[in-house]
C-alpha cells in the first residue's frame, strides 16, 4: 500500500486529508499539536518543522513514506502582517527543512507541496493561469511564493519529483471562523450578529472558493498519476465577497426559517485590508482538466448546506483546548 506522509494533520485542509487519504492510503500524520480529530490507519507523529532536529528524522526514518503532502503552514493573512519573520520561520525554513530530509531518503518521496491563490494577488489577467506572474500583497503571499519557487527549482534536480498546487480558499467542515471568510459569515450568521461591510462606492473583492472535497479529490489525482509541475486545483469561479454574505444569510436565514437580509450591514467606519478592495481571485484550472482529469463538482452553493449543519453542531467546542 502506498505510504504518504503528511503535514499540518492538525489544520483544516489536513484534517480533512487524513480522514479521506487513510480509506485508500497508509497514513502518518506530522504536526506540533495535537488534532482535534484522530483517524483510523493514520500514525501520527509530533514535532515542530522549524526545529530540524525535533522529531522529524525520527518520525521519517519510522515511516519512509511514497509521498510527502507538505500542509504545514502559517496560513493566515494577519497574524503575518504582526509578525512577518515568525511567518516565514513557519512557511519557508520549515519547509526547508522538511526537503532536505526528504532529499535522503532512499527512494526520494514524491513531494506535493500545499501553495496558495495568495501568491497572485491582484494579478494581470482572469482567471489566471498557472505560468501567470506573482503579486503578493502580504508577507504571508510573500511567504508561500518563496516556498513554491524554491520546489519547483528543485523538480527533476538531484532526483527529486515535485509537484506544487495552488488551491483557491478552502472551505467545508472544519473550516475555522478565525481564518476563513465563509465560516466566519455563518458563525456570525447563526449568532444573529451583523456582516459588515464598508458604505459607499467600493468594488469588493472576489475570491475562487473551493469547497474542501474538490481539493481532496484533485490530491488523490495526482498522488494517481505520480504528476510533477504546478497545478492550480480551485473551482475556477469567481464570486464577490459581499455575494459570499448575501448567499450565507440566505443559506442560514433557510435553516432557521428566517429572513436574515437586515444582518448586511454597510457602515462608512468599516475598510477593507490594504489592497484588498477590489481585488480578484479566479485561477484558470484547465491545465488541471486536461493533464490530471480534474473536475470541481462541488459548488459553493452545495457546500453552504453541509457546512452549516457541521459549524451548528460543532462551534465552538471544536476548536477549544
Amino acid at each position: 500500500m502506498t505510504k504518504i506522509f503528511l503535514t499540518g494533520t492538525s489544520g483544516f485542509i489536513g484534517t480533512s486529508l487524513a480522514e479521506e487519504l487513510s480509506k485508500q492510503y497508509e497514513v502518518a500524520g506530522f504536526d506540533f499539536r495535537e488534532p482535534k480529530e484522530r483517524f483510523p490507519g493514520v500514525t501520527y507523529f509530533f514535532g515542530n518543522l522549524m526545529d530540524i532536529w525535533s522529531s522529524l528524522p525520527d518520525a521519517m526514518k519510522a515511516f519512509p513514506a511514497d509521498a510527502i503532502i507538505h500542509c504545514a503552514a502559517q496560513a493566515r493573512v494577519d497574524p503575518s502582517l504582526v509578525d512577518p519573520f515568525g511567518t516565514y520561520d513557519a512557511n519557508v525554513i520549515a519547509t526547508l527543512n522538511l526537503l532536505k530530509f526528504a532529499a535522503i531518503q532512499k527512494p526520494q518521496p514524491h513531494f506535493i507541496y500545499l501553495s496558495s491563490e495568495a501568491i497572485y494577488g491582484q494579478a494581470e489577467r482572469y482567471p489566471t493561469a498557472e505560468n501567470d506572474n506573482f503579486r503578493p500583497i502580504s508577507p504571508y503571499a510573500s511567504s508561500k511564493v518563496a516556498s513554491d519557487v524554491m520546489i519547483q527549482q528543485l523538480n527533476g534536480r538531484i532526483g527529486m519529483r515535485t509537484c506544487v498546487l495552488r488551491s483557491g480558499m478552502g472551505m467545508g467542515p472544519r473550516s475555522p471562523p478565525h481564518a476563513q471568510v465563509v465560516s466566519k459569515f455563518i458563525v456570525k450568521a447563526l449568532e444573529g450578529k451583523p456582516l459588515s461591510f464598508p458604505a459607499g462606492n467600493v468594488v469588493h473583492p472576489t475570491r475562487d472558493i473551493n469547497p474542501v472535497w474538490n481539493f481532496v479529490e484533485g490530491m488523490k489525482l495526482v498522488l494517481e498519476s505520480k504528476a510533477t509541475g504546478v497545478y492550480n486545483i480551485a473551482s475556477g469561479r469567481e464570486i464577490s465577497i459581499l455575494t459570499v454574505a448575501e448567499r450565507v444569510l440566505d443559506a442560514v436565514g433557510k435553516h432557521q426559517a428566517e429572513d436574515l437580509s437586515m444582518l448586511l450591514k454597510f457602515s462608512p467606519e468599516f475598510k477593507y485590508r490594504e489592497n484588498e478592495e477590489g481585488m480578484r481571485t479566479c485561477l484558470n484550472i484547465e491545465k488541471a482538466r486536461r493533464e490530471l482529469g480534474y473536475d470541481p463538482k462541488v459548488t459553493f452553493e452545495d457546500a453552504l448546506p453541509p457546512t452549516i449543519e457541521w459549524l451548528k453542531k460543532n462551534y465552538p467546542q471544536y476548536w477549544e483546548d
